[in-house]
């Protein structure tokens, strides 16, 4: 539990530092990049600032359509609620430039849903090609000395049958979190921000 008695939940946020439509070799090199750092390091301090106790993932954030950028998975051990971590999400939106971020926050009676799959030994490349032919166009990317993980956020859970098929197909592990989750657009971060600040309570 919190210091003021509330439950911890488990949450996510995707964002990134990148501007361009790239390939996915070059999303995955400017992983190492100095403004992938930097977000990081920003990142973190929001995070510390709000007291989440949060762990910065690089990822490739990658599409059929648009391709691929190098991205922040950011997991947070301890959210208090959902307004905290869309807040979070929001202001790293805004100092990153970006056209929108993801933000997700754990909870089993939640209506949206993140699938988080392990696949053993299987090369990112061959991942996105699995991906592509099962039309699971929006996902992100984590290559390990393992094989791949993939995450893929779905508002109304509209995709669980596409994916549990997916992963039964290809022997593909997959863990499913129920939640509240959504695209946050580039124009609302102000809002949300100026919202959470008149009513936060500190931490």
């Amino acid at each position: 539990m919190n210091r003021d008695g509330t439950i911890r939940h488990l949450a996510f946020e995707f964002y990134s530092e990148n501007h361009d439509q790239l390939d996915f070799d070059t999303a995955k090199e400017r992983l190492e990049s100095t403004g992938q750092l930097r977000l990081s390091v920003i990142a973190e301090a929001i995070d510390h600032q709000l007291c989440l106790k949060s762990h910065q993932t690089n990822v490739v954030g990658d599409t059929s359509r648009w391709g691929s950028e190098n991205s922040i998975m950011d997991t947070i051990e301890n959210a208090s609620d959902y307004d905290v971590v869309r807040y979070s999400a929001a202001r790293k939106g805004l100092l990153a430039h970006q056209d929108s971020v993801i933000s997700f926050y754990v909870d089993g009676n939640g209506l949206d849903g993140l699938y988080c799959m392990r696949a053993q030994g299987v090369d990112p490349h061959i991942m996105r090609i699995w991906l592509d032919a099962a039309q699971l166009a929006s996902r992100t990317l984590i290559s390990t000395m393992q094989g791949t993980e993939i995450v893929i956020f779905d508002q109304g859970r509209k995709l669980k049958e596409e994916i549990r098929t997916f992963c039964k197909v290809h022997k593909v592990t997959l863990n499913e979190y129920y939640g509240r989750g959504e695209v946050i657009n580039e124009n609302n971060y102000k809002a949300i921000i100026n919202s959470f600040e008149l009513h936060k309570n500190s931490c």
